[in-house]
């Protein structure tokens, strides 16, 4: 079991983009009390895009499994139908742990999970005034379907007022549940207890008497490494991305992967290990410069993962940052070009079109010559040359 929260800097940020199979405008909405009914043919495995305004019900006679939901600003879309039975209305699940489903709250709207028991390598968005609700209301004895279980899922709280309300719920944690943003530090006193008290809030995340197992989430508030920033900036002269990090506090901190991924945040590549300071009770800086961007450019994602000293791990928030694209035609680049004295950088962008010929670079003064394929990079010191542009 893994459930992990970091204490969120994005607030005010949007939620990444979850492309829906199916738009759907929604009117005539009803009240809390009374929603207005809403059904659908043949959902399955599909991204769903509510917009509109009202209080809305989605019921259901089978088992639908759902591989995400989009909920537009003016949207309350109840998920089932309270004390409808015991077959399960609703799951959302995604494809596999690299292929996953997606939850997006914007701002103004809420999600009302009221019979849906399974979220299963699921990414989770909640935007600052947005809420999820987890509560089933289940007036029977044995409690046969307040379940909620979370397997491989990231929830993403992008600030204050971005809410997970949970009632008459008995959270299970399989595989996963990271969870970023989470503004409170309320500890539960012993790990054998359900609740740290029958109703509480602690930050943006709030329970009842109703819940169960809320210690299962709470308990690791207590971070081995807290973070006081992480950005990324792109430097547009010698096409790279510049990533930095400070931690405020570590404790056991092995080290930190620092995972990208290309236009969406489901393809992540593990591209640099960097070694943490162990135990450290003052700041911290890390900084690495990616210069393998995409020719084709785009939007870059990047994420940490921090290890500790027994191996366990735990995700950081997703920042992004967009790369123009560069004409992939030539089989060589020099840049910065025009140069101003600092270092030269050759990169061979086609690897298709070389064929090892020595490569010569000008004025023959300073030039120099190599015809290894391996060699796809190579910095040329330029310091105190006088300025110079590659025609």
């Amino acid at each position: 079991m893994l459930c992990v929260f970091f204490v969120n800097n994005s607030i005010g940020q949007s939620c990444p983009t979850c492309t829906p199979d199916r738009n759907i405008n929604l009117t005539n909405g009803g009240t809390l009390s009374a929603p207005s009914n809403v059904t659908y043919s043949t959902p399955n495995n599909q991204i769903f895009k509510f917009t509109g305004t009202g209080f809305y019900s989605w019921t259901t006679n089978n088992t639908v499994t759902l591989r995400g939901i989009v909920l537009e600003s003016g949207v309350y879309m109840t998920l089932g139908s309270r004390n409808q039975g015991n077959t399960e209305a609703f799951s959302i699940v995604g494809v596999s742990a690299t292929n996953r489903g997606c939850i997006i709250v914007k701002s103004g709207a809420t999600l009302d999970l009221a019979w849906i028991s399974t979220l299963k390598y699921v990414d989770v968005c909640v935007e600052d005034g947005g809420k999820i609700i987890f509560d089933s209301d289940d007036d029977r004895d044995n409690n046969a379907r307040n379940t909620y279980t979370f397997d491989g899922v990231t929830i993403n709280l992008q600030g204050p007022d971005a809410k997970l309300e949970f009632g008459d719920a008995n959270i299970n944690i399989v595989s996963g549940l990271d969870i970023v943003g989470w503004t409170g530090d309320l500890v539960c006193p012993s790990g054998n207890s359900p609740n740290p008290s029958s109703t509480g809030q602690s930050g943006n995340i709030s329970w009842n008497s109703d819940t169960v197992n809320i210690c299962a989430i709470l308990n690791f508030g207590v971070l081995p490494v807290e973070y006081l920033s992480f950005t990324v900036n792109h430097i547009a002269s010698v096409r790279s991305n510049e990533i930095k990090w400070v931690t405020a506090s570590e404790k056991n901190n092995s080290h930190f992967v620092l995972e990208r991924s290309v236009n969406d945040i489901k393809s992540w590549t593990a591209i640099r290990e960097i070694a943490g300071a162990i135990n450290s009770e003052m700041p911290q800086a890390y900084s690495y410069t990616d210069e393998k961007l995409p020719l084709a450019g785009g939007m870059i994602y990047y994420r940490l993962k921090q290890v500790d000293l027994e191996g366990k791990s735990y995700y950081g928030d997703v920042i992004a940052v967009r790369v123009a694209g560069i004409n992939s035609s030539a089989t060589w680049r020099v840049y910065p070009n025009p140069s101003s004295g600092n270092d030269i950088h050759l990169e061979l962008t086609n690897q298709e079109k070389y064929q090892g010929e020595s490569i010569g670079i000008s004025p023959k003064s300073w030039g120099i010559g190599f015809n290894r394929f391996s060699l796809l990079k190579k910095r040329i010191g330029r310091k105190g040359l006088p300025q110079f542009a590659f025609a």
